[in-house]
């Protein structure tokens, strides 16, 4: 009998292949998508910690504010747990190319010895191109795909200090010729951090060999951890390993310290003596010089007499108390001034023993893997649900239909557990088969996507996949699980009653008047076949509610991918066309600059202004400290023309403010993070480092960087001092990149000029940036369009199979085969209908979810959804329900009217 059973279970799935496959496919989809986004923050990490403990990241970084030793070196050598050590130098330069000043960072490497063998070589190269410097005056340049115009190898850079001071005093030499391109794990964004020269944000990275450098002192230690790379470098167990190290370090500082205290005391007594020994050299040269005019006096006063040991005598005698009667105290009054700078300079001396939290790029790419894992938690699960409830609802639905079967099963002495059985392999083999070709499909799939349009930020090797095995199971366990307690409850609903009344079919619902009844002077006006569709709309509620959650699933996901598009995409509009008009910046620190700037024929209008950067903190030393950093300040003189260079406005509302002097105006993402709004306070840092309480006069939409903007009157009245313009805004007549390398040139040449920045490139960055971030919208787009169909599809089956009779009657009744079609599609059209638009509001909320989540430290998007959006969403829902419809024409041409007769009386 149970081969019979199991052969019925066969012939089931032959014969309704349609549902088979839609519960398979909405299993696959839902699952691909649920485990797949899941897998994608943690094969970010496995790749990544892969790729430090390859190429040996630092887990420790020491800076000190007096340098390093090399018995500094050797004391944190000795310290339990330090693995390798690499003492190395860093400092930034600035130097040309195609008119356009840049700065970099200069870091050193190990001077002999860069094999993988040698621990102490951290933060190891991979090499893109060429190879690593083996003669003196060569570097290797860090590769960027952001920049048009990357340095190449053969490139020769000619550096500059940036500064007063001679960068010959600082290394051996002041050009060097580009042998490589490579990529590093300690930089593994594109932001390498800003500098105190140049334009103030670092452009590119260089390594040179250590030997290169003349300092005396190292400016920076790098050192690994015994036991680290066994670790996952994103756990709790690493950096409390890490943290052990730190603290055995952090108390060797006092100590050195003291020791190097010492040391320049003792150099401070040896400049004394070496002062005094001079000044003795100095009088004992005085008295002897007049040594041949004495000869010659006492050999005048002593004729034939050898007077050379009496002249001896008196000038020994001379020297004696010239020494004697030299006042000290000169030379004294100077070494106590130099023990008094040394005191006054060691109370700030200290070390700083950071891990790699503290870095910035290892941090940011930990916060986009976050970012992803935040999204994986909500929209695959949102996703997975709605697949689950639409197989629950075709399951039960299949079950209910075959009742007058299970009936008959029953009454043939079949048990209860083997008439369920039958539908258990069904709706197992199909959610179980569809599970794993959705995880195996997912789990490769969307990770490299993913994967891939993180990399435009970053530096990346190939991803590494993860152990992904318990997800598979979660993924799988849970879709088959919801599916078959909801079979097993559908049969057991069925095995409770007796054959007798299984093999009647089920009574009708017992009919009520629908809402629209009520109202009789709309429910007279509607046609017959209005009518009917209504009826049979709110009549079944469970199904009219099941159909509508699947369509307003699929809407909403499509809804919240389209959105997530329109909102990364309009930062580039709004940000660098609505908000920042102009087309280039200068930094100076000669205010004739400006004035030349506003003369220039290549310009069509410039303004000067006062910018420093600064750091904000609120709530220090609290637990919900927030501290954000490289704010922008910008104290604005001539603020009636301010506004043709930047935009003042309120987001959404494009409200223009005006610019006034009762307070600072503060971009969105600043104010948001500091959790203040208009009339608020909070504290403010000069570039002198005073501190003052400054008012918040207007929140102004801003997508990139923290930005606060005041007038001059404000400035003063706050800080009581007058500040002089260091930088210039420009709008240029032409801004083809042979003009902007023209000018360029021309003003990085001219005296007092610090930096020059053309924001085409920033737009083009951006551009590019956000082309791939796009390609993870149309994956939403695709996978919930699939989703969408696949539940439709379904559920319209799912529908007709069960009203087969009722169909069939009307056909009876002399309803033409269009007329059949319109009497099921009108439903589908109407149900879709609401869905559509329920699931547009739900795609709102969810859209809005995302894009908080998604935020990075120092960009806001646009959180916008374009009208074309709702209607793209809902033109594809509507377009889905059309070709569900479609599909469904050939079913219900094969439904005979005889089918309206059958009974089981």
């Amino acid at each position: 009998m149970k081969g019979m059973l199991f052969k019925n279970s066969v012939r089931e799935i032959k014969g309704s292949f349609g549902r088979f496959f839609a519960i398979f496919a909405i299993v696959f989809i839902g699952v691909a998508f649920f485990a797949g986004l899941v897998a994608s923050a943690p094969d970010m990490r496995y790749t990544t910690d892969n790729y430090y403990d390859e190429y040996n990241l630092m887990d420790m970084r020491l800076l000190s504010t007096f340098g390093f030793d090399e018995e500094d070196v050797k004391a944190i050598r000795d310290v339990e747990g330090v693995k390798g050590l690499f003492a190395s130098y860093t400092m930034d330069a600035v130097t040309s190319k195609d008119g356009v000043q840049d700065t970099i960072r200069i870091m050193g490497l190990p001077s002999s010895d860069t094999s993988e063998d040698n621990e102490d070589y951290i933060n190891r190269l991979r090499i893109k191109e060429g190879r690593l410097p083996q003669n003196p005056g060569e570097c290797v340049v860090k590769y960027s795909k952001t920049d048009d115009d990357p340095i190449k190898i053969g490139d020769e850079l000619v550096l500059e200090s940036g500064t007063d001071d001679d960068i010959a005093d600082s290394l051996k030499h002041t050009t060097y010729k580009v042998v490589g391109i490579v990529y590093t794990p300690y930089y593994v964004n594109f932001d390498i951090g800003t500098s105190d020269i140049g334009s103030g944000n670092v452009d590119y990275v260089v390594m040179i060999k250590n030997n290169e450098f003349l300092s005396e002192y190292y400016t920076e230690l790098f050192a690994t951890v015994e036991g680290a790379k066994e670790l996952d470098a994103y756990k709790d167990e690493y950096f409390d390993k890490v943290s052990l190290v730190v603290e055995r370090i952090e108390s060797l500082v006092d100590e050195r310290i003291s020791v190097r205290y010492k040391e320049y005391n003792k150099e401070i007594d040896k400049e004394r003596e070496d002062a005094i020994a001079d000044a003795h050299k100095t009088i004992e040269d005085k008295v002897w010089e007049n040594y041949d005019n004495l000869i010659a006096m006492y050999g005048a006063m002593y004729p034939g007499a050898d007077v050379t040991s009496m002249v001896k005598d008196y000038l020994d005698d001379a020297t004696k108390k010239a020494i004697k009667d030299f006042d000290v105290s000169v030379i004294d009054t100077e070494i106590d001034k130099a023990r008094t700078e040394l005191i006054k300079t060691a109370a700030d001396w200290e070390w700083y023993v950071l891990d790699r939290d503290s870095h910035y790029s290892f941090r940011d790419y930990q916060s986009s893997a976050d970012k992803m894992e935040t999204i994986a938690s909500v929209f695959p699960v949102f996703f997975m649900l709605i697949a689950a409830l639409v197989c629950l609802t075709t399951m039960t639905r299949m079950v209910e239909e075959q009742r007058e079967l299970i009936g008959t099963f029953k009454a043939l002495g079949y048990k209860k557990s083997s008439i369920a059985f039958k539908y258990i392999i069904y709706s197992l083999v199909a959610s179980l088969t569809g599970g794993i070709a959705g995880c195996a499909v997912g789990i490769k799939i969307f990770p490299v996507i993913i994967y891939y349009c993180w990399g435009i930020m970053y530096d990346l090797p190939d991803i590494m996949f993860g152990n992904h095995w318990l997800l598979s199971i979660v993924a799988i366990g849970l879709m088959v699980l919801v599916i078959e307690a909801s079979t097993i409850y559908a049969c057991y609903n069925e095995l409770m009653e007796v054959p007798a009344i299984l093999m009647r079919p089920k009574a009708p619902r017992k009919g009520k008047k629908i809402f629209l009844e009520r109202l009789s002077f709309v429910w007279k006006r509607m046609s017959f076949s209005n009518k009917v569709t209504a009826r049979n709309i709110f009549r079944y509620k469970k199904r009219f509610f099941m159909t509508v959650v699947g369509v307003a699933g699929g809407c909403a996901l499509m809804m919240t991918g389209y959105g997530l598009k329109d909102s990364i995409s309009v930062l580039i509009t709004k940000q660098f066309h609505e908000i920042l008009k102009y087309d280039m910046s200068v930094t100076f620190d000669d205010d004739t600059v400006g004035a030349r700037l506003r003369l220039d024929d290549k310009v069509k209008s410039a303004i000067s202004y006062y910018n420093y950067a600064t750091e904000l903190i609120k709530n220090e030393g609290t637990d919900e400290e927030v501290t954000i950093s490289n704010v922008s300040v910008n104290v604005i003189n001539d603020y009636e023309r301010f506004g043709d260079f930047v935009t003042f406005r309120k987001r959404n509302t494009n409200t223009v403010y005006e610019f006034t002097s009762d307070g600072v105006f503060i971009s969105e993402k600043t104010a948001k993070d500091l959790k203040v709004k208009a009339n608020d306070t909070f504290i403010l840092e000069n570039e002198n480092g005073e501190e003052k309480e400054v008012t918040v006069a207007k929140v102004i939409e801003m997508y990139t960087g923290h930005h606060i903007y005041m007038t001059s009157e404000y400035y003063r009245s706050i800080y009581d001092e007058n500040v002089q313009s260091n930088a210039a805004l420009a709008i240029l007549n032409d801004i083809s990149s042979d003009e902007e390398n023209i000018l360029g040139q021309k003003y990085i040449d001219m005296d007092g000029v610090k930096g020059v920045t053309f924001y085409s490139g920033s737009i083009d960055r951006f551009n590019t940036m956000i082309s791939t971030i796009n390609l993870v919208t149309y994956i939403l787009i695709a996978s919930a369009a699939a989703l969408s169909f696949v539940v439709l599809y379904n559920l319209t089956n799912v529908n007709v199979s069960e009203r087969i009779r009722e169909i069939a009657t009307i056909k009876v009744l002399g309803f033409y085969n269009n007329e059949v079609d319109a009497y099921v599609y009108r439903e589908n059209i109407v149900i879709s209908v609401i869905g559509a638009i329920i699931g547009l509001g739900l795609g709102v909320v969810l859209h809005h979810f995302i894009m908080l989540t998604l935020e990075f430290d120092d960009m806001m998007f646009g959180n916008v959804i374009k009208p074309m959006s709702y209607l793209i969403s809902f033109a594809f829902t509507m377009l889905f329900s059309v070709l569900v419809n479609w599909f469904m024409r050939g079913k219900l041409r094969r439904i005979k009217m005889v089918e309206s007769l059958k009974s089981v009386e």
